[in-house]
């Protein structure tokens, strides 16, 4: 695994726990729920933590499947493909039941939370990407 793919996912991590804070205190604010920033940042931080330690590994692991198990290309791309599929869902699932414990709410408006926020880091991180892309050339 090179540097600048850990260095990206912890960029990432810093963007997101800043941003998410915000955004989890914006989303519970509006629901009349408990909106401190304290309890918004300890969800991001520790939903933050869960999803780089499952990229880091991801990326490692993929890197282990291309270089040294030699694995052709569409091989590695079905594996990522049902592995993706299988990390969100983890994710999803920790993070619905963290927010229910944290905030004291029900599953669905835990759930529709999360997925508020899940959306919002899949969008940053393409724009994040489209930044590392161009960067090289300025």
């Amino acid at each position: 695994m090179n540097f600048s793919s850990i260095l990206i996912d912890i960029i990432f991590f810093l963007v997101f726990l800043f941003v998410g804070t915000i955004l989890v205190k914006w989303l519970v604010q509006r629901k009349g729920w408990d909106d401190s920033y304290k309890t918004a940042f300890i969800f991001t931080l520790i939903w933050n933590s869960i999803d780089l330690g499952i990229n880091l590994f991801m990326d490692f692991f993929f890197e282990y499947l291309f270089v040294v198990a030699g694995l052709n290309v569409h091989i590695i791309i079905i594996i990522f493909i049902i592995t993706s599929i299988i990390t969100l869902s983890i994710v999803l699932v920790i993070s619905t039941l963290f927010f229910k414990i944290l905030y004291k709410r029900e599953i669905w408006e835990s759930f529709v939370v999360v997925i508020i926020n899940i959306l919002i880091k899949w969008l940053l991180g393409f724009l994040l990407s489209q930044i590392y892309l161009v960067l090289p050339f300025v």
